[in-house]
C-alpha cells in the first residue's frame, strides 16, 4: 500500500498470486517502469484517496473477473503498457467512476469479458489498441500473448497486425520496451501499443 504523502518507485519488479489487488495506492504516489502486476486475485492496481499512478512498459492484469486498474478516487497515466482482464460481469481493464485528468496513451486494453473493457467515463485515450475500437475480441482461444492466463503478456506473433500500428512515438517516451528492446524512437513514427516490442 502507498500510504497518504507516500512515494512508491518501482523498476523491473513483478507482483503476482496475491490474495487481494496487486498494489494499492490509497492517497500516495506511485510510479511504475517494466514492472509486471500480474496473476492476483484482486486485480492488479486500487488508486483511491486522491492518489496518483504513472506507469510506463508495465504489465498489468490476468485471467480473474477483476476491475484490473481500478480508479475509485485519484487519477492514472498509463503509457506503453499491455492491461488484460478475464471473464465476468465484474472484468475490466480499466474502470473508473470519473476518469477526469487520467490518461492512456499507446497501451493494449483487452479483456476475455462481452463486457467493455474499458469503463472509465472522461478518461483521455489515445494511440491506443482496444477491442472496441478494433472491432476485433480478444478471448481465451485468442493467443495474442505468450502466456495470457500465466501473466506473460508479450506478442505472441499470432497477435492483430493492428497492435504494431496502434502507437504513436512522441519525443520524452521510452526507447525501450519492457525488456530493453529497442523502440522506433522517432518523433510521430508509427509505435506498437502496449509494453512488448515483437
Amino acid at each position: 500500500t502507498v500510504a497518504l504523502s507516500g512515494n512508491l518507485f518501482m523498476r523491473e519488479v513483478r507482483i503476482s498470486t496475491s490474495p487481494v489487488e496487486g498494489l494499492r495506492v490509497a492517497g500516495g504516489n506511485a510510479w511504475l517502469e517494466s514492472t509486471q502486476i500480474v496473476n492476483n486475485t484482486g486485480g492488479a492496481i486500487d488508486v483511491n484517496n486522491g492518489g496518483t499512478l504513472t506507469a510506463t512498459n508495465c504489465f498489468l492484469g490476468g485471467p480473474q473477473n477483476q476491475r484490473i486498474v481500478d480508479i475509485i478516487d485519484g487519477q492514472v497515466t498509463i503509457d506503453y503498457s499491455t492491461i488484460g482482464a478475464g471473464f465476468g460481469s465484474t472484468s475490466r481493464a480499466i474502470a473508473c467512476t470519473d476518469g477526469t485528468g487520467s490518461v492512456v496513451r499507446n497501451s493494449v486494453l483487452v479483456s476475455y469479458s462481452g463486457q467493455p473493457e474499458l469503463d472509465c467515463p472522461n478518461l483521455e485515450t489515445s494511440t491506443s489498441f482496444t477491442e472496441s475500437n478494433s472491432g476485433m475480441m480478444f478471448d481465451d482461444l485468442s493467443g495474442w500473448f505468450v502466456d495470457f492466463e500465466g501473466g506473460d503478456f508479450h506478442l505472441s506473433g499470432t497477435h492483430p497486425a493492428a497492435i504494431e500500428l496502434a502507437g504513436a512515438w512522441s519525443t520524452g517516451d521510452p526507447a525501450e520496451d519492457i525488456d530493453g528492446d529497442a523502440r522506433t524512437a522517432m518523433n510521430g513514427a508509427t509505435e506498437v501499443a502496449g509494453a512488448d516490442v515483437p
